[in-house]
């Protein structure tokens, strides 16, 4: 019975009935919330897919813990960064969600929202606190994942990168992780930084 009504209250989410949602969540107890398979909770789903009515009304009511994990360490918090759902960033933010949780591999929101090239949702977490030289456990920062996952913009880096000695430590610990240079970085550094970036190098 709880599995069925768990799958009825995420086809409210994924169908968008807010009405219909509402009263399913609030007749069921918090436990009947979560698969209890992966950990995944109604709040994480409503999370990844922007649902902001349905997020309101999970942390107005406080059916869960605004920083609920996956079996994998996850939040929701985490799986509003990885979407670049910048709203529903701000609204976890401002009801609690501790930006600084860790998933089981070290990530932290920050490298979610950088591995998926989400710019808004990074500068908001950093204007929080989150360092973009945070290390998940293999060592990788946001800015690098970024570059590995081919994300990197001029913008990104102007912000971020604002010294020739941090460019030059970022690309050696890239290449020592992944073995290569990788081509969305050496365009960055031959077109769009250009100048800026060998200004002072001999």
């Amino acid at each position: 019975m709880s599995d069925e009504s768990l799958w009825r209250v995420l086809r409210c989410v994924k169908e968008g009935r807010v009405p219909d949602f509402r009263a399913r969540v609030q007749a069921l107890p918090a436990e009947q919330l979560t698969d209890s398979k992966h950990g995944v909770s109604v709040l994480h789903w409503c999370a990844r897919l922007a649902r902001e009515e349905m997020v309101r009304t999970i942390l107005t009511l406080r059916l869960l813990p605004v920083d609920s994990p996956t079996l994998r360490g996850e939040t929701p918090l985490h799986y509003a960064a990885d979407s670049g759902r910048l709203q529903i960033v701000n609204m976890l933010l401002q009801a609690g969600a501790n930006a600084y949780l860790r998933d089981s591999r070290g990530y932290a929101a920050n490298h979610h929202a950088a591995s998926n090239g989400h710019m808004m949702v990074l500068d908001l977490l950093h204007t929080c606190g989150l360092s973009v030289d945070t290390v998940d456990n293999e060592g990788r920062t946001p800015l690098l994942l970024a570059v590995i996952y081919n994300q990197v913009c001029q913008k990104f880096c102007l912000r971020y990168l604002d010294s020739v000695g941090y460019m030059f430590r970022l690309l050696r610990r890239l290449v020592h992780l992944s073995g290569c240079f990788p081509k969305a970085l050496a365009s960055i550094l031959v077109t769009d930084l250009g100048g800026q970036f060998f200004t002072g190098v001999h």
